[in-house]
């Protein structure tokens, strides 16, 4: 009963911070010509996972899934605590993401090749895309009411014109992603523009600016890639001149494999036990490698030119912090590049430890993707560079 209650009033107090960003968008947005909940019902359409990749083809990707993440998990056991499961993303793998380990750990290839090609409107995808919400239950289970329509039409139309600004020029078609998940969205016109889709684009530019040009082929590490959507951008723009490395939680990383290996079938990826040794020479006969997190010691000093993060640093612990902070200073021989939290974290991204000797803090710029659902959201980027040598 007393579980209940506070479930309950959880509940009422977000409703009524939602409300505060809700009216002031509401105005600010009435004449803007996308402002139609129709642009949201119909992105919340039904998108199956499209036929460009038969449905053995995907179960054969799972297949690989489910022996790497077995020998990713069994490796994990005997590693740092820093490489594991902490913070706020205890209680989304005890609940939400039970379907994912269920079907992992029974080593189902159709289960889970079906709970993926539904991934986006499962439970599996809450904390990864859409809402700070229960998105299933919210938008998918039951027929959303007005507010949560506007609430969601509020944020990604917002977002959509926050990428506009950031990039002047940009069409809703250069945020095409195949129908890999089951994806919603909101309708631009005729284009359907995938949740998240706008700041994953934007990174992907950002990043790619700061890789060396041709002929030389530019290093991305990424740590936490989650769905697999800056990646998917990076690649798709730059993918020729571009090798990609995701570094993250066994269980996290299932979901970005499954879609960047449906997604770029013709691109070399590897996943976890499928190279003998994750060096230097191994990568670099690769376009993409899937690691679990701990893979990031075996990375060698300056073979990396950028290191991205996006806000999932902040939600770990100060010993996790000062891990990854210190791995990146030591693997990246240009750029650090980072979305995190200042204030709304254990430790906020304004004292995550870097080594100063190597180098220097030149950006922290609002990050201001969140403001359509939070006026007062606290993520910052920051840009660290080299020191000249």
């Amino acid at each position: 009963m007393l579980n209940t209650l506070k479930k309950t009033a959880r509940k009422i107090v977000h409703a009524q911070r939602a409300r505060v960003p809700y009216r002031h968008w509401s105005k600010q947005l009435q004449n803007d010509p996308l402002f139609k909940l129709a642009n949201v019902d119909r992105g919340l359409l039904p998108r199956p996972t499209g036929p460009a990749r038969p449905l053995r083809a995907r179960q054969e990707v799972a297949e690989r899934i489910i022996k790497a993440y077995r020998k990713a998990s069994a490796d994990q056991a005997s590693k740092s605590a820093v490489y594991k499961v902490s913070n706020e993303w205890i209680p989304i793998f005890r609940k939400p993401l039970k379907p994912l380990l269920t079907a992992l750990e029974a080593g189902d290839a159709v289960a889970l090749t079906t709970l993926l090609d539904n991934f986006f409107r499962s439970t599996v995808s809450e904390g990864l895309c859409g809402l700070a919400t229960d998105m299933a239950g919210t938008y998918f289970d039951r027929t959303p009411n007005e507010f949560e329509r506007t609430q969601f039409l509020i944020d990604a139309l917002y977002r959509f014109r926050h990428l506009e600004q950031l990039l002047p020029g940009t069409l809703a078609s250069d945020l095409q992603v195949d129908d890999i998940g089951n994806p919603y969205g909101m309708m631009v016109g005729d284009d359907f523009v995938r949740t998240g889709a706008d700041y994953q684009y934007y990174y992907a530019q950002k990043v790619s600016k700061l890789l060396p040009t041709a002929p030389a082929i530019g290093v991305v590490a990424e740590l936490g890639g989650g769905i697999g959507g800056f990646a998917y951008f990076l690649l798709k723009c730059h993918g020729g001149s571009t090798r990609y490395i995701n570094l993250d939680l066994p269980e996290i990383l299932c979901i970005s494999s499954y879609q960047l290996l449906n997604l770029f079938p013709e691109r070399k990826a590897v996943l976890y036990g499928e190279i003998d040794r994750i060096d230097s020479a191994s990568l670099a006969q690769v376009d993409i490698a899937l690691l679990p997190s701990f893979c990031v010691e075996d990375l060698a000093s300056d073979s990396v030119d950028v290191s991205f993060n996006s806000y999932s640093l902040a939600e770990m612990d100060e010993p996790t912090i000062a891990n990854y902070m210190g791995q990146f200073s030591r693997l990246t021989r240009h750029a650090i590049l980072h979305v995190n939290h200042v204030s709304n974290a254990l430790v906020g991204a304004d004292k995550f430890p870097f080594d100063s000797k190597r180098f220097e803090q030149v950006e922290r710029n609002r990050a201001l993707w969140n403001l359509g659902r939070n006026l007062e959201c606290d993520e910052y980027e920051f840009l660290l560079t080299r020191r000249p040598v």
